[in-house]
């Protein structure tokens, strides 16, 4: 749970990092937003499997790893808009 909010935090980070400082210009600012709520629901929907991956015993949890692995590449896959 920690090393995901971790996560979601630098992600978010590097997208206003990437809008540099002050007043953002509108469309960066909106690409931004859009990529806050896509890592936002990206964020929930990993807490929400690793929360059921918790719960499962050894021998199930092998079964449920490609998931994670998905969403893991998902986040991998992610660019923070570019705002010049």
């Amino acid at each position: 749970m920690r090393s995901s909010v971790i996560a979601a935090g630098l992600l978010i980070l590097s997208a206003l990092a990437a809008c540099g400082g002050g007043s953002p210009a509108a469309s960066c600012y909106e690409d931004s937003t859009e990529f806050i709520a896509t890592v936002d629901d990206l964020k929930r929907r990993w807490d929400d499997a690793l929360e059921v991956a918790q719960t499962m015993s050894r021998i199930t949890l092998p079964g449920y790893i490609p998931d994670l692995q998905v969403l893991r590449r998902e986040a991998e896959d992610l660019t923070p808009p570019d705002c010049d």
